[in-house]
């Protein structure tokens, strides 16, 4: 069959013939009439989007007709016309039951065009088929459907992301009725100025994929440099962190130990290399990513934020225009503090409320570590907290003032020497 396919780093596509693709018991082969190109794929042809290997069919949204079945699909029979949604549903995840298909975690989500095989192509392997096709009206063209094909998750999203509470703070009479909010509803579609909650799109969740991956990598690689620290320890070699060094790694297998011991150690090392492997891979993916986001590359101007830190920021705080003040964002992430007062006593604080995503908060905390090594305004800050309190407090409280700092340089898209450049205190230096 003929396919649009990625077969080189970098940008490029090349049209060529491809192997049909082979169904599994829950999926349907489609015979495509109709697809469309999303901006996604043209970031993908630019070679913006890394974790799209070589070889990839492209495509993501499409109309066709069943060909094959598998064998536990219900829904749909062989020359079926269908809509192939860009958004694939395991249909058993929680996600999925209470139909927020875009964050399934049960293998669906962005996958065609994307990890697996897409829709620019003759056929089209389409997986969790029950759930991640939708049969065609009697007597609906497939121009008239195809749109469709990547509204799907959209519409829905945009139902669930409408501000109950700003809605109902558009209406001047407080009397509610049924009528009354149906004719409000009506009135606010009309002017077009329904309220919004942000949600993550396609190459947000992209983004936060890759990063998940490298986490999960990272951990691992930790966990076997732990096993091997114990190993070493228990037979008299202290070196910390340089036992995972060549020199160190050739003092480990010196070490006179049982047949049993030594097999232990082999296996951790060889574990150890391939993760060093692996999230080296990882990482060249996250820097390519990086240099391709305009806005994270101004982030990477401050001092301590590398790429993984400023994709993790795209990835789960999205714009920061939405947010009113720096302040809302510093609570946002889990920054802020508890309280626990009452009355009109003294104030008293706790420890931070940690909502919000708590991989990225401990990427914004690492990164304040290092900012306050490099930026002078922020390592007087430290030492005075360190004083005053004790060290976890004080690398806190610099990433607070790190958010504050991100916030106004996304924001107002600046650099970090426009902003700081000759500041002498945590705020942003206004610019004409």
């Amino acid at each position: 069959m003929r396919a649009l396919v990625k077969t080189q780093a970098g940008p490029g596509l090349t049209l060529t013939d491809a192997p049909e693709p082979t169904i599994g018991i829950n999926d349907v082969l489609v015979r495509v009439h109709r697809t469309g190109i999303c901006g996604t794929d043209l970031h993908i042809m630019k070679g913006d989007v890394p974790e799209v290997t070589d070889g990839r069919i492209l495509g993501h949204e499409a109309i066709g007709t069943v060909e094959t079945v598998g064998s536990s699909v219900t829904r749909v029979r062989p020359g079926d016309r269908v809509l192939v949604s860009c958004i694939s549903a395991c249909g058993s995840c929680s996600y999925c039951r209470a139909g927020q298909y875009g964050q399934c975690t049960g293998g669906g989500g962005w996958i065609l065009g994307h990890t697996i095989d897409g829709t620019q192509a003759e056929f089209v392997r389409v997986p969790f088929a029950d759930t991640s096709t939708y049969p065609m009206p009697q007597g609906a063209t497939d121009e008239a459907i195809l749109m469709l094909a990547d509204g799907v998750e959209a519409i829905s999203r945009t139902l669930a992301d409408t501000s109950p509470a700003k809605l109902r703070a558009m209406v001047i009479r407080k009397q509610k009725t049924d009528r009354r909010d149906a004719l409000h509803l009506a009135a606010v579609y009309a002017r077009g100025d329904f309220p919004r909650v942000w949600a993550a799109g396609p190459e947000a969740w992209g983004i936060r994929h890759l990063l998940r991956r490298r986490q999960l990598a990272g951990n691992l690689r930790r966990q076997v440099k732990i096993r091997l620290q114990g190993l070493a320890v228990s037979r008299g070699l202290r070196r910390g962190p340089h036992l995972h060094t060549r020199a160190g790694q050739r003092q480990l297998a010196q070490l006179a130990l049982p047949p049993q011991v030594r097999a232990h150690c082999d296996e951790a090392c060889e574990l150890l290399a391939e993760f060093n492997r692996r999230v080296e891979a990882l990482d060249q993916a996250a820097e390519a990513r990086a240099a391709a986001e305009p806005r994270a590359c101004l982030l990477r101007t401050h001092p301590g934020v590398g790429p993984v830190t400023a994709l993790a920021w795209l990835a789960w705080v999205g714009e920061a225009k939405r947010f009113t003040t720096s302040n809302q964002l510093v609570s946002y992430v889990g920054l802020n503090p508890s309280e626990y007062s009452s009355g009109g006593g003294r104030q008293k604080l706790g420890h931070i409320s940690k909502q919000g995503n708590r991989y990225l908060r401990h990427l914004l905390v690492e990164a304040a570590v290092t900012a306050g090594r490099l930026d002078p305004v922020l390592a007087r800050f430290y030492r005075r907290k360190l004083a005053a309190k004790h060290l976890g407090a004080a690398g806190v409280a610099v990433a607070r003032k790190l958010v504050v700092r991100m916030y106004w340089t996304d924001k107002r898209s600046a650099t970090y020497s426009d902003l700081w450049g000759d500041a002498h205190a945590g705020l942003p230096v206004a610019r004409s």
